[in-house]
């Protein structure tokens, strides 16, 4: 339904105070583009919103506000500029420079083994103590 009232008001146009799908569209794809996938993510909690977007070959970009759908999709155009212009910068995000951890030294050895144990120990008692 809103679809249809999209077309009615024509393209670009907000149906009850929202921008139309195509009009949403328009705006993340700017002429000139050479990604051949752009997703946009929208999620809101609460008055809390999560932007993010992922190109192909780029590693995704996020960033929070508050608002509602409506302010959440009129960012979209300065949020995808912005992110475009990170992905020409570098579209990777750097390696890492944290060293790896040290490998964790191998278990201590007691003093007594099973050869050597003490006359303390009933021979007949098992290693481990029976529970059933």
């Amino acid at each position: 339904m809103v679809d249809q009232e999209a077309q009615e008001a024509g393209k670009g146009e907000q149906v009850d105070g929202l921008l139309s799908t195509e009009k949403a569209l328009q705006i993340a794809e700017k002429p000139g583009d050479s990604r051949e996938e752009l997703k946009i993510n929208i999620i809101i909690k609460g008055d809390r919103i999560l932007l993010a977007a992922q190109a192909t070959d780029c590693d995704p970009t996020m960033t929070t506000l508050q608002g509602n759908l409506q302010a959440a999709l009129e960012r979209i155009p300065s949020f995808v500029e912005e992110a475009n212009q990170q992905w020409a910068i570098s579209p990777h995000y750097p390696k890492s420079t944290i060293p790896e951890p040290a490998p964790p030294p191998p278990p201590a050895r007691t003093a007594t083994s099973a050869g050597s144990r003490t006359a303390t120990t009933k021979p007949s008692e098992p290693a481990q103590p029976r529970f059933f």
